[in-house]
């Protein structure tokens, strides 16, 4: 049995935070570096999560990546991302919320962030369009 209820809405979100975060890389000035890579990591990983969603796995309340890896293992042998991205991923996700953490995200970062989440969102797209031409 499939969850596709809670995958599409996991999705979605993912979909938003994305826009969010290539709207403000294009569009605002300055830059708030910080926030397009906080918003595109929660776009990867709100996309990872709707994988696991898929396959009714408890959804882990976590922002670190490598842990969303670890489940995903669980249920696919799809690689959506490799180590050392997942672990700057986490970075965006973490050093991103609080004052005492960050550091000053640049330019590149946000660039960094928007590109791989594009790729990852991607990589779950084609998971889910072959699915559904196995059906």
């Amino acid at each position: 049995m499939h969850d596709l209820l809670m995958t599409k809405q996991w999705l979605e979100r993912a979909r938003k935070d994305m826009l969010s975060a290539e709207h403000l890389l294009t569009n605002l000035r300055p830059l708030p570096a910080e926030v397009v890579c906080y918003l595109s990591s929660q776009a990867a990983e709100k996309s990872l999560k709707a994988v696991l969603a898929y396959h009714t796995f408890r959804i882990p309340k976590t922002h670190n990546f490598i842990e969303i890896i670890k489940n995903l293992a669980l249920v696919t042998d799809v690689i959506f991302i490799e180590e050392k991205i997942a672990d700057t991923m986490t970075i965006y996700a973490l050093n991103t919320r609080y004052v005492d953490d960050s550091r000053d995200f640049t330019e590149d970062d946000a660039r960094f962030a928007v590109k791989q989440s594009a790729k990852i969102m991607e990589q779950v797209e084609k998971y889910f369009s072959s699915i559904k031409a196995t059906k």
